[in-house]
């Protein structure tokens, strides 16, 4: 039988990074490809659907749908949760912020050689797409090479 300030200990250390439980992950996969799929076929496909819906919006729908399907899977839990998992969560956090920091200052300089004059600034939600998936592509290589 485990002591009171033990349990107390152990529940603190426990929640130290709120995650989502591990079901989030499947959840996320649905809306992801919920999100892809009609997003797929309204781009090849001009459908009777768009004029009913702006194209706007069912873009708009498919992208937030794409981001909260990454946010999901990208913060669930693992079936096994333990420090090391939480080590590479914080590796992978710090390799995605610097990659976002220096694609930043340096996409538009790509724009301006590669596009002549064409200056843009990349979309906030791309920008975050974009930082999910570096995100989880280096915590899952790391688990791998683990």
């Amino acid at each position: 039988m485990e002591n009171k300030l033990y349990a107390t200990t152990k529940r603190k250390r426990e929640n130290i990074i709120n995650l989502f439980p591990n079901y989030f992950k499947k959840i996320g996969i649905t809306l992801m490809l919920v999100g892809l799929i009609p997003a797929g076929i309204i781009s090849q496909v001009d459908l009777t659907l768009v004029k009913v819906i702006p194209k706007d919006v069912v873009k708009l729908i498919t992208i937030d749908l794409f981001l909260l399907g990454l946010l999901f899977v990208a913060w669930a839990k693992d079936k096994v949760e333990d420090e090391m998992t939480m080590l590479m969560r914080l590796k992978a956090i710090e390799w995605t912020f610097m990659w976002a920091v220096l694609f930043v200052i340096i996409e538009p300089i790509f724009n301006r050689i590669f596009q002549s004059d064409v200056l843009e600034n990349m979309n906030g939600k791309a920008l975050v797409v974009c930082m999910l998936v570096v995100y989880l592509t280096q915590y899952y290589y790391q688990k791998k090479a683990r």
